[in-house]
C-alpha cells in the first residue's frame, strides 16, 4: 500500500508539473505571437497604431504588482505619454483618469485574455491593409490620418469612434468586436468616412444634421457595395425586419427628420445617429439618420446611372438631396 501510495503521489506531481508547464509555454507563445505585432501599420498618408500590443506586455508586466507608483508610472511612460492625440487631445483624459481605467484592466484581465486568442486567429493587421488595398481601389481615393487600436475602458463604449482624422480609436473591448466577420463589415464604412471627410471639406453644408446624415447613408452604402452584404450587415445593428419598419415608415421617418436637416445644431443630429431603439420616433429601430442618407444615395443612383455612387464623393449634400429626386418620391408614398 505504502508503495502504491508513493507512485500515486510521484503521478499526481508529474500531472500537475505537466500541467502548469504546458500553461506557461501557453502564455510564452501569446507574448511571443504578441511580440510579433508590428507597433504600427504605416501607409504614408494613413498610419494605424497598434497601442494594444503595448498594453498587453505592460498588463503582462504589471499583473500582481502591489507598488501602486511603479504602475502609475509605467502606464503613463508607455501608454499615455507616446499617444497625445487621442488620450488627451481628443478625449482629454487625465493621468489619474488613465491609470484607473487601465489598473482596473490589469486586475479584471478576462477579456484581456479571451480577446489575445481572437486578435491571433483572425490577423487582424492583414484585415485592416487588405481593406485598405480594396478600399482604395473601389473608392479611386486613399484614406488619411491615424486610428488608435486598443482595449479601452469599457466593452459597452463605441465600436470606433473619434474626434477627427488624426485621432479615431478601434475599441478592441467592444462586446461585438470579434463577432463573425463584425471588424470586416466595420473597416470599409470607416475608411469611407476618412475618404468621405477630405472630399466633403468645402461643401458650405458640411456642418449641418443634412451632410451627418449623407456620411452615415454613404458609409453604409459603400460598405454594402465593397463587401457585398445583406442590408442587416451593412447597417450592423438591423435586422431585416428593422429595415422594413423603416421603409414601412419612410415617410414618417423622412418628413420628422425634414425640418432639422439644415440644422447646424449637432445636438439635433444625436437623436437621428444613435442605435438606441425607439430613438427619435416610437418603435424605430435606431440609426435612422443612416437609413435617410442610404435612400437618398440609393434614389440618386437611380436616377443617374450604376456609378454614379462615386460622385457622392464631392457633390454638395444640398445639390445631392436634390438631384436624388427624394423629396418628390416621399411626396408621393401614401
Amino acid at each position: 500500500m505504502k508503495w502504491h501510495f508513493t507512485v500515486l503521489i510521484i503521478c499526481v506531481f508529474t500531472i500537475c508539473c505537466k500541467g502548469k508547464s504546458e500553461k506557461l509555454k501557453e502564455e510564452s507563445n501569446k507574448i511571443d505571437q504578441i511580440l510579433n505585432v508590428k507597433d504600427t501599420i504605416d501607409f504614408g498618408d494613413f498610419i494605424v497604431y497598434n497601442i494594444y500590443k503595448n498594453q498587453i506586455l505592460v498588463y503582462r508586466e504589471l499583473k500582481g504588482e502591489k507598488d501602486s507608483l511603479k504602475i502609475a508610472n509605467k502606464i503613463i511612460r508607455n501608454l499615455f505619454t507616446p499617444y497625445p492625440a487621442i488620450f488627451k487631445n481628443c478625449w482629454s483624459y487625465s493621468e489619474s483618469n488613465f491609470i484607473g481605467w487601465n489598473t482596473h484592466l490589469i486586475k479584471n484581465d478576462t477579456i484581456i485574455n479571451e480577446r489575445i486568442k481572437l486578435i491571433e486567429q483572425i490577423n487582424l493587421d492583414a484585415i485592416i491593409k487588405n481593406t485598405y488595398k480594396t478600399v482604395s481601389e473601389l473608392s479611386g481615393y486613399k484614406p488619411t490620418g491615424a486610428w488608435y487600436i486598443y482595449f479601452f475602458s469599457s466593452p459597452d463604449g463605441c465600436d470606433m469612434c473619434g474626434c477627427d482624422l488624426n485621432s479615431m480609436q478601434l475599441n478592441l473591448s467592444y462586446t461585438k468586436m470579434f463577432e463573425k466577420n463584425y471588424i470586416k463589415n466595420l473597416l470599409p464604412h470607416e475608411f469611407n468616412h476618412n475618404i468621405y471627410d477630405l472630399t466633403s471639406k468645402n461643401d458650405p453644408d458640411n456642418n449641418t444634421v443634412l451632410w451627418d446624415v449623407i456620411s452615415e447613408g454613404f458609409a453604409t452604402y459603400f460598405a454594402k457595395k465593397h463587401s457585398n452584404l445583406s442590408i442587416s450587415e451593412a447597417f450592423m445593428t438591423y435586422s431585416k425586419e428593422d429595415y422594413r419598419w423603416c421603409l414601412e415608415n419612410e415617410k414618417r421617418i423622412f418628413e420628422k427628420a425634414k425640418p432639422l436637416l439644415f440644422s447646424t445644431n449637432g445636438k439635433d443630429y444625436n437623436e437621428l445617429g444613435t442605435a438606441e431603439r425607439n430613438s427619435f420616433m416610437p418603435d424605430s429601430p435606431g440609426k435612422l439618420g443612416y437609413f435617410i442618407g442610404y435612400r437618398i444615395i440609393e434614389e440618386y443612383v437611380k436616377r443617374n446611372g450604376e456609378d454614379s455612387w462615386t460622385e457622392v464623393y464631392t457633390i454638395p449634400v444640398r445639390k445631392l438631396l436634390k438631384e436624388s429626386g427624394y423629396e418628390k418620391y416621399i411626396s408621393e408614398l401614401k
